[in-house]
């Protein structure tokens, strides 16, 4: 997809979503794409698609900068698996020299799937969490099961986390008996900060705008933005 807008007229969060489409980490598969819920959605977010340098380092930066706006943490801790190469770029983008010298030293943290047997055993991975601020970073909160496990773990073993931050935020509910986003019902039940890089809301945005100045892509973008607000309309969270 061809964008028209200059870098200088774009918000951060317009940003990423413009990198995500073009990385193919946001992705509208024929058919949808079934959720861990069981949902059939019109559009995917993988953030894997980020898979070289420079893409990994333009989301790095994304991430960075909303954490910044919660006050650095000692450690960034990813759950496994896309989540450990997740917190390794974003420690790096955190840590980088901006023209005032270096950034501060930063922990990277995640934990096992099973807890290892033999060697160094137990379920953490990389840098002790214990009396120390962490910061969870993910992909997508669709159930928040992965994020709350890692909530559980890093409080488990002393850590004290602060906040969550993910890529895209879906604005649906997250279950059919209640009216609250994946998100939101993150919060009450972890009592804890979570943020998004960008929301469904965003992504809409975007893809308005960019098809408004590309009229030969208007008949598909048309579907696409139907399907979409068709499942907002039946999904979204209040």
């Amino acid at each position: 997809m061809k964008i028209v807008r200059e870098e200088t007229e774009l918000t951060h969060a317009e940003r990423f979503v413009r990198d995500a489409l073009a990385a193919g980490a946001i992705r509208f598969p024929p058919g949808g794409f079934e959720l861990k819920g069981g949902r059939m959605s019109p559009y995917f977010f993988d953030i894997g698609a980020f898979s070289s340098n420079r893409a990994l380092k333009r989301l790095s930066l994304a991430y960075a900068f909303r954490i910044e706006g919660m006050g650095l943490p000692e450690i960034v801790y990813g759950p496994p698996y896309k989540g450990i190469q997740l917190a390794t770029a974003i420690s790096f983008a955190l840590g980088e020299d901006h023209g005032c010298g270096p950034g501060p030293e930063i922990g990277i943290a995640s934990h096992r799937k099973e807890p290892k047997k033999h060697a160094e055993k137990g379920v953490l991975l990389g840098a002790p969490v214990k009396g120390k601020r962490v910061i969870v970073v993910d992909d997508v909160m669709t159930t928040g099961s992965s994020s709350g496990e890692a909530i559980q773990i890093i409080r488990a073993h002393g850590g004290n986390p602060v906040g969550c931050v993910i890529g895209l935020d879906r604005q649906e509910r997250w279950s059919e008996e209640s009216s609250l986003s994946a998100m939101q019902q993150f919060r009450e039940q972890h009592e804890i900060s979570v943020v998004a890089v960008a929301t469904l809301a965003d992504l809409v945005a975007f893809l308005k705008k960019d098809y408004a100045e590309n009229p030969r892509l208007n008949g598909e973008a048309g579907k696409r933005l139907d399907t979409i607000l068709r499942y907002q309309e039946r999904y979204g969270a209040a």
